[in-house]
């Protein structure tokens, strides 16, 4: 019993010890990794730019997730019924914290912008899989649950994937392609070639994270939407291939998931 009551204490004081972390400031431990990462240098010129940024990410990210972690008892206080699924609500207010901070401008609103540089293309950022992946991810979802839709079952389901995969699949694809163009998109100030690099490092990291949590989400919708069409089905090979294809989907969205923090050197010729 005096377990249940430490562990219960501790998962109530959870949201309090992520909102308490995210107000840390960047250590210089974590603009080294940055800097490592993306191939830049750290200066006087770039650390407060870096610094800002460390800080943004990582308060955003804790602070959606303590606020997801919140809502059932806060909800309960209040006299609202919300399900009791603190780790859910706490993931997707972590990913909305993601996509917020890396939505946001990088640079100070003062700072005079430039038309003259080389549009930018989210292929200089992203490697084409992470591209492909979420119009791939849509198609095989959506086929799946057609399959679903027509195919005879054994049985009526007693446990299944959910059954709005697809639409869980569609709208983390299409929310990631817009949020990927908005960043590349994003104006440039001008600056030194230092800070241009830096910029394009920023550009980089916003994007792996919108990619990354994106992909998560749309592979997960995905899987659970193949899981879904095979578990039940009478055709052998619609069987084989749903669960095959499930796992295989599932494994996609924890790779897409660790893709966030993956390095990658921003390469462009002398001209852009």
């Amino acid at each position: 019993m005096k377990i249940q009551q430490l562990l219960n204490t501790a998962w109530a004081a959870l949201p309090v010890l992520l909102a308490l972390l995210a107000l840390r400031r960047a250590s210089a431990r974590e603009l080294s990794r940055f800097a490592d990462r993306y191939g830049i240098s750290v200066t006087t010129e770039t650390a407060p730019v870096l610094n800002r940024l460390i800080f943004r990410s990582r308060a955003a990210r804790l602070i959606g997730a303590a606020v997801g972690l919140s809502l059932h008892p806060v909800g309960s206080a209040v006299g609202l019924s919300l399900p009791a699924d603190g780790p859910f609500f706490g993931i997707c207010g972590y990913l909305i914290g993601a996509f917020g901070a890396a939505l946001v401008p990088s640079w100070p609103g003062g700072r005079r912008r430039s038309a003259s540089l080389t549009p930018r293309s989210a292929a200089q950022y992203l490697p084409r899989t992470a591209l492909l992946t979420p119009p791939a991810a849509v198609v095989v979802s959506v086929t799946a649950t057609i399959v679903y839709a027509l195919e005879s079952r054994t049985s009526e389901p007693n446990f299944t994937g959910s059954s709005a995969g697809f639409v869980v699949a569609i709208v983390a694809a299409v929310a990631t392609a817009l949020a990927i163009r908005v960043v590349v998109r994003r104006p440039q100030p001008v600056m030194s070639s230092e800070l241009t690099a830096t910029d394009d490092a920023i550009r980089s990291q916003a994007l792996h994270i919108l990619a990354g949590a994106g992909l998560a989400l749309a592979l997960a919708g995905t899987s659970s939407a193949l899981i879904e069409m095979g578990v039940y089905a009478t055709n052998t090979w619609i069987h084989g291939i749903g669960l095959v294809a499930a796992l295989v989907a599932g494994f996609g969205a924890l790779t897409a998931w660790l893709f966030r923090s993956s390095p990658w050197l921003v390469r462009r010729t002398p001209t852009q």
